[in-house]
């Protein structure tokens, strides 16, 4: 079992964010036990805009944390 996750947003405009990250459990105690967070640290963000789909330009902007 590995930690690591992707999420990713999309809107009509065909504009993208992938997110990749480590996740973990929140230790901390909430008020409804059904409920327990999830931490996301994020070591890499791409940024891609649907203007670039047409155009075969997918490079996008990407970050990378430590």
């Amino acid at each position: 079992m590995h930690r690591h996750v992707t999420c990713s947003y999309w809107n009509p405009s065909h504009d993208t964010v992938f997110v990749d990250c480590v996740a973990s459990w929140v230790e901390e105690r909430w008020r409804n036990p059904v409920f327990t967070p999830l931490r996301l640290e994020p070591w890499r963000v791409q940024v891609m805009r649907g203007e670039e789909y047409p155009a075969g330009e997918l490079t996008g902007a990407v970050w990378y944390g430590h």
